[in-house]
C-alpha cells in the first residue's frame, strides 16, 4: 500500500481586508473612492474632523446640525470625500496627556475612585507630586 501525503488547504489572503476607519479618513486626503463602507464609522470620523484641527471643525459642525444618524453611511461618506481638500495634513486622533502611573500612585496614596485622583492630579502641585511619585518608585523610602 501506498503512503500519500494529507493534503494540507492554506487560507488564501483576501485581496480586499476589512478596511478600518482609518483607512477611510486616509480616503478623504488622497482621494480613492472606496465603495465598500463595512467598516466606516461616522462617529469616529466627527471626532477626528471636529477634535483635531480647527480648520475642518465646520465640517463636522454641518454634519451634526444636519443630523448624522439620520444620515446614510453613503451620504456621510461623500459629504466628506468632496469637503476635505486633497493632501491635507494628518489630523491625529487626540489622546490623554495624562500619565496612567501618576493616576495610580495618586489613587493609591489618597485612597480615591480614578476619577477623584484624575481631579487631585490637576490640583497637586509638582513638588507634591515628584514626593509621591518618589514614594511609590522607591518603595516608601522618601529621600
Amino acid at each position: 500500500m501506498k503512503k500519500t501525503k494529507a493534503k494540507t488547504k492554506v487560507k488564501s489572503k483576501s485581496l480586499n481586508p476589512k478596511l478600518t476607519p482609518w483607512d477611510y479618513l486616509k480616503s478623504f486626503r488622497t482621494k480613492n473612492y472606496i465603495e465598500d463602507l463595512s467598516g466606516f464609522s461616522p462617529f469616529l470620523t466627527a471626532m477626528n474632523y471636529s477634535a483635531g484641527n480647527s480648520q475642518f471643525c465646520f465640517i463636522a459642525n454641518a454634519l451634526n446640525k444636519l443630523g448624522q444618524h439620520k444620515l446614510p453611511k453613503r451620504a456621510f461618506y461623500d459629504f466628506y470625500y468632496y469637503s476635505v481638500p486633497k493632501n491635507h495634513r494628518f489630523i491625529k486622533y487626540p489622546k490623554s496627556a495624562k500619565d496612567p502611573k501618576e493616576i495610580k500612585h495618586i489613587q493609591e496614596w489618597f485612597g480615591c475612585d480614578e476619577k477623584s485622583a484624575k481631579t487631585a492630579l490637576e490640583v497637586i502641585d509638582k513638588k507634591e507630586l515628584k514626593e509621591i511619585k518618589d514614594f511609590f518608585e522607591n518603595r516608601g523610602f522618601i529621600k
